[in-house]
């Protein structure tokens, strides 16, 4: 209607400004006006431009936007037609904005539902993962059994069969850890009496004689029991498993305040035991109890002439050879016939005096008094990796008054030393635990616990108070017991066991092995290593010691325990056990001790 007139009149310029008027606003893309016989009089035109839209958005999302056109009246006539088509702007800027949020809310779904599909998948996958774990500790010989079965039905099938084998292959590797004890017992121990056999004896006295920190003097005993010949013959051979069982009984009563002892039986009616650290009174008082005990039990229990005992001893020392005292207890069972009755006398005499013995409390107090104690040290190397030190063992030296050391050997097993050991093993302590503060040392040490520091509870309180108050990386430092000591005071493990996990620090078994084949009381302490008793050591060249090792080595690896071959003293034995799979040597061919 606005345009009729000016067309009448042919106002191409009037026309043209209201059209720029209208298409100026933004709500058309397109008007155009044509006459009567479709020729163009005004066009505009502008391109689909929206400034907070992509222009690719624009270009791949096509809009078809609508157009109408209306007649132009030319007076009473038609005079054109005005087309015009709506500008798609604001339909491409609602649909970007609708685009975007629909996105971002799209994204956030997607996320929460990627890690809910994950978490799912995880639940779903946690039995394979420990199916998996499972498998690995089978290869490790650690035959654990999963409690909790999945409920999906193809999974709760694989874990049981996994289950089935694992406790298959831990009763077959039970009963193979079974059958070495039981051989390397019937190898090593006497049936009757319980004792180890004259073997494994010469074997645990030739690694006290090889190493000047466990021996340094002591003396060896023979007591040898008449007429038990004639004792089977007239009551039988029970009658005589009886007395050699009762006389087991009275030798492990009479020997049992030593610290370091070695008891077997021999030959037939003899036994053999050895005590370290011994002074000669004691020696005497200790064979004067044994001859007395024994001979009023053999002769209350059998009146055959004479029934009776004879206890010969032997002095040894440091550096005296094993074939000569082996050659002395030979020539003294040659003799037999001719040994008095219930009577004990010195075979070998040797200088291990009282006054030497005495002279030790005045030695280690002054040691103390005058800061004279020295650590030493031996290395424990890898067997993967010879250059790798496992740890260090430290070792006690006393510096004496001209300048001498003294090694443990020469007082540890003494009175005095006992009496002493609790004070000796707090400045000790004391002194590594500085040491290692003061000078940010993290090399993992061993420190090896007296039994009367291990039967003290205020020692334990102590040294928990001690550890707990240091930063001196004692997560690196370890306590070593011997399996003796452990196993004669199993009242008292907990507690001392307790201090030390609570502190960090590891701990672990000296000497396995030297009082019981069993492996048992090591699954109820688990500790971090054990070490091989030195006579194993020494019989490694035997199969029966080779097999028992591997499976000791086997066992001990199922439950996450090192094995430690001590008292190694040659290649030869270090190439053996290297093949029974122990993880460490320690010895004086692997390492001499030097002032830590």
């Amino acid at each position: 209607l606005s345009l009729s007139p000016h067309f009448q009149k042919n106002d191409t310029a009037a026309m043209n400004s209201m059209i720029d008027a209208i298409f100026d606003r933004g709500y058309y893309s397109e008007i155009h006006l044509e006459d009567i016989q479709g020729k163009m009089i005004i066009q505009r035109k502008s391109p689909v431009r929206v400034s907070n839209v992509p222009e690719w958005f624009v270009n791949n999302i096509v809009l078809n936007s609508p157009d109408q056109k209306a007649i132009v009246m030319s007076g009473w006539k038609q005079g054109g037609y005005l087309y015009v088509k709506s500008h798609p702007g604001y339909a491409y800027s609602e649909l970007w904005s609708v685009a975007g949020y629909l996105l971002a809310w799209v994204s956030i779904l997607l996320v929460v539902l990627t890690i809910l599909g994950l978490f799912a998948i995880r639940i779903i996958l946690k039995p394979l993962l420990a199916v998996e774990q499972q498998a690995r500790d089978i290869a490790e010989k650690r035959f654990t059994i999963q409690e909790n079965l999945p409920a999906t039905r193809e999974l709760n099938s694989v874990v049981s069969a996994m289950n089935s084998m694992a406790g298959r292959l831990k009763d077959l590797f039970q009963d193979q850890l079974q059958q070495a004890v039981h051989w390397k017992t019937i190898a090593n121990e006497d049936p009757v009496s319980r004792l180890k056999n004259a073997r494994f004896f010469f074997a645990s006295l030739a690694s006290w004689l090889s190493s000047e920190d466990e021996f340094h003097s002591g003396y060896v005993f023979l007591l040898h029991l008449n007429q038990v010949a004639n004792l089977n013959e007239e009551k039988g051979e029970d009658a005589g498993d009886m007395l050699m069982e009762k006389v087991a009984t009275i030798l492990s009563k009479n020997i049992s305040e030593y610290s370091q002892t070695i008891l077997s039986r021999y030959k037939g009616p003899s036994f053999l035991f050895a005590v370290s650290g011994c002074s000669r009174s004691r020696a005497e008082l200790t064979a004067s109890h044994i001859v007395k005990e024994v001979s009023e039990y053999y002769c209350g229990s059998y009146s055959g002439n004479d029934a009776g005992c004879y206890l010969a001893l032997y002095c040894l020392n440091k550096g005296d050879s094993q074939d000569a005292l082996i050659d002395a207890i030979k020539q003294t069972q040659a003799c037999q016939l001719t040994l008095k009755n219930n009577t004990w006398e010195f075979i070998i005499e040797g200088n291990s005096g009282d006054n030497a013995h005495q002279e030790w409390s005045r030695r280690i107090q002054s040691a103390i008094d005058d800061k004279a104690l020295l650590v030493y040290s031996q290395k424990v190397i890898s067997n993967i990796d010879n250059s790798e030190v496992i740890h260090r063992e430290l070792l006690m030296r006393i510096s004496g008054e001209q300048g001498e050391v003294y090694s443990a050997g020469e007082f540890m097993h003494t009175k005095e030393y006992r009496s002493m050991s609790v004070l000796l093993d707090k400045v000790l302590i004391k002194s590594i635990i500085s040491n290692r503060l003061n000078n940010n040392i993290t090399e993992a040490v061993t420190i090896n616990i007296s039994e009367m520091s291990y039967l003290d509870k205020e020692f334990s309180e102590w040294l928990s108070s001690s550890l707990s108050d240091s930063s001196g990386h004692i997560e690196s430092i370890c306590f070593e017991l011997s399996e003796e000591l452990i196993l004669n005071n199993r009242d008292e493990e907990k507690h001392f066991l307790a201090v030390i996990r609570n502190a960090g620090c590891k701990f672990g078994i000296d000497h396995f092995g030297s009082k019981t084949s069993s492996f048992k009381y090591v699954n109820d302490i688990m500790p971090d290593y054990i070490k091989l008793d030195g006579a194993y050591t020494m019989q490694v060249n035997n199969q029966d010691t080779q097999f028992f090792i591997s499976t000791i080595v086997s066992a001990a690896h199922s439950h996450g325990i090192k094995v430690i071959a001590e008292m190694v003293s040659s290649a030869d034995q270090q190439k053996v056990l290297a093949r029974t799979g122990v993880d460490g040597f320690q010895g004086y061919y692997i390492d001499s001790p030097s002032q830590y």
